[in-house]
């Protein structure tokens, strides 16, 4: 997944959200300072998952 890229999210009601990603970066698998952001009330949301050495971890955040 890229900036720009889209991510659907459907809701338990069936409404599906369109999510783009806005950042990307990697950071240390210890590193858990972007759940703590200020988002100014406005929905988003953060997708983590290590790389492939694991010696690193991906962050995406995208909002609708």
């Amino acid at each position: 997944l890229q900036i720009g890229d889209n991510i659907y999210i459907t809701t338990l009601d069936g409404k599906t959200v369109i999510y783009t990603i806005y950042s990307k970066f990697t950071t240390t698998p210890e590193d858990v300072s972007f759940y703590r952001r200020d988002t100014n009330g406005k929905p988003e949301i953060t997708l983590s998952c290590c790389s492939d050495d694991e010696n690193s971890r991906i962050i995406l955040l995208a909002r609708p």
